[in-house]
């Protein structure tokens, strides 16, 4: 019986015409002594000769096993890639409820036309819970704040840099964040994320900068929370400021310059499968056109 290896050789061979370009381009890699040494031996199996070496030609058997072995090892590309798209497959994704909610839909939409069978399991946290997460295995892919020294298991990649806003109650006096510092004491109750959150770190940050004391706090575990709470008139909100997004009706953002960026990345671990790979890619692509609409409202201010 043939050797389906030895005739796999020599349908690269064909297709490079030759043995060196075959060692070369074949999709692994094989040295060309060993490319020979075994198409010898099918040759051999065959008590005829294949092709002629310089200048490359097939002989009529070599045609007529070429003609026979093409379909199949030409087709197998094609099947292996209808396969992947009719694949059940399954990617967990973890993230802040914002990035959730408003970010990820746009592009999960045309990746879902892409891989029909594909599924989602998404998972809400902060940093802290999708590390754990990671290291349980329980999601492949987070899109989120990246914040201090991952673990060395991770990889990361930077996406884009949010800023930081305060929100007010909708029929709130307040105009800009700036009112607020002037105040000798600021009576408002200051709603926010936790205090180990990273956007609560950049804000703290930011009141030292401008030499504000604002202590009087209601921790929330999302700035979705922050959000409702504010409209519900229980004081004033910290949130990031995401392109494209909108808030609720019932309140507005005060852009708050100066203060520090919060970095949006996406964390890994491995080498991501093919399905996670292009959503990586779709993410990636999308973080570029929400930077160019920072830079198109920062040119219109």
């Amino acid at each position: 019986m043939l050797n389906v290896h030895h005739l796999e050789l020599f349908y690269y061979v064909v297709e490079f015409q030759g043995i060196t370009q075959a060692s070369r381009l074949m999709p692994y890699g094989l040295s060309q002594p060993a490319i020979s040494l075994q198409l010898n031996d099918l040759e051999r199996q065959l008590g005829a000769r294949l092709f002629q070496r310089r200048p490359f030609k097939l002989t009529p058997i070599g045609e007529r096993v070429y003609a026979f072995i093409k379909p199949f090892f030409s087709g197998l590309k094609g099947l292996s890639e209808e396969l992947l798209t009719r694949a059940p497959v399954l990617v967990r994704i973890a993230g802040p409820p914002v990035v959730l909610r408003d970010y990820l839909p746009p592009i999960l939409r045309p990746l879902a036309g892409a891989f029909p069978n594909l599924s989602f399991s998404l998972k809400a946290g902060l940093q802290g819970h999708i590390e754990e997460w990671f290291e349980s295995r329980q999601v492949d892919l987070a899109v989120t704040m990246l914040e201090g020294d991952l673990p060395r298991s991770f990889q990361h990649q930077p996406l884009l840099d949010l800023p930081l806003a305060l929100l007010v109650p909708v029929a709130s006096s307040l105009r800009s964040a700036e009112q607020l510092w002037k105040k000798p004491r600021i009576q408002e109750r200051l709603i926010s994320p936790p205090a180990t959150d990273a956007i609560s770190k950049a804000f703290e940050s930011g009141l030292k900068r401008n030499a504000v004391i604002w202590d009087v706090r209601a921790d929330m575990s999302s700035i979705e929370l922050v959000e409702s709470y504010v409209a519900k008139g229980f004081g004033v909100g910290v949130t990031l400021m995401v392109p494209g997004c909108s808030y609720i009706p019932e309140v507005r953002a005060l852009p708050l310059p100066g203060f520090p960026l919060v970095p949006i990345g996406l964390i890994w671990q491995g080498e991501p499968e093919p399905v996670v790979a292009a959503l990586m890619k779709a993410i990636t692509a999308e973080a570029g056109l929400m930077r160019q609409q920072q830079i198109n409202h920062l040119s219109a201010a």
